[in-house]
This record gives C-alpha cells, sequence and structure tokens, in this order.
C-alpha cells in the first residue's frame, strides 16, 4: 500500500480564497478552543502532510485535567479567564509557527523516523498481537 503523504497538494491552488485564507497558521502549535472544550493541535507530528521533512515525533501532552472538564454543576464559571493562558496563545497563533526542512531528494533523515515508527506502531495485525 502507497501512502499519498500530500493529497491536497495538486488542488490547493485551485481552491477558492476563503479554503487557504488560514494557510499561514495551519502550521501554529496552539491549543483549539470550543467554548469550555481545549486540545492541543500538534501539526508538527504530521510535518509530510506540509511538505516538510518528517522527524521522529516527541511525546505530546494531553492534559487531562483538561480532558475531564465538564459543564455540570459548573454553568457559572468563567471559562474565558480559566482558559486565558490557551486564549492568548491561540491569539498569537503566529508567533508558534512549526517549521522543519522542506523535502528533497534526501530521505537520510527518514531513517530516525523509521526507527521510531517500527518501536511504536503494531505493523502487522496478528492474533497474538491482537491481545
Amino acid at each position: 500500500m502507497q501512502v499519498v503523504w500530500e493529497p491536497y497538494k495538486d488542488v490547493l491552488d485551485s481552491l477558492p480564497p476563503y479554503c487557504t485564507a488560514g494557510r499561514c497558521i495551519w502550521r501554529a502549535i496552539v491549543p483549539l478552543i470550543y467554548f469550555w472544550i481545549v486540545e492541543g493541535h500538534h501539526p508538527e507530528r504530521v510535518f509530510r502532510q506540509f511538505g516538510m521533512k518528517q522527524a521522529p515525533p516527541t511525546i505530546v501532552d494531553t492534559s487531562v485535567a483538561l480532558h475531564k472538564i465538564s459543564l455540570q454543576g459548573k454553568l457559572d464559571r468563567d471559562f474565558q479567564q480559566e482558559h486565558a493562558i490557551h486564549i492568548d496563545r491561540w491569539a498569537h497563533r503566529e508567533e508558534h509557527l512549526a517549521d522543519a526542512p522542506t523535502l528533497d531528494r534526501d530521505t537520510t533523515y527518514l531513517a530516525a523516523y523509521m526507527e521510531s515508527y517500527r518501536r511504536t506502531t503494531r505493523r502487522f495485525i496478528t492474533r497474538e498481537s491482537a491481545y
């Protein structure tokens, strides 16, 4: 099976401007905020989709505290104030763009990535590995 790492590369230029207006922040490492829900956006883990060399991904802290938030009994809380640090980072998203070298014919960088990939990925599904 062949993976297409940049599935939209050939169509991006044909899209209407409103589809690509935020293109400069697609690579921003920022919190995505939806009312009281905060989730990290980590484009550095998928650089190849942006035409960049992919380093082995680092561990990403998916905050247990943020994932436990519910509105049950908290309707009087000011989540804008509680999440001020996340809102501020989003407001300054253009200062937090992930970057890496552009893909070229040199594939030596893949060795470290593939070593990490093999260590952390189940490449074959068998009865024995299913448990």
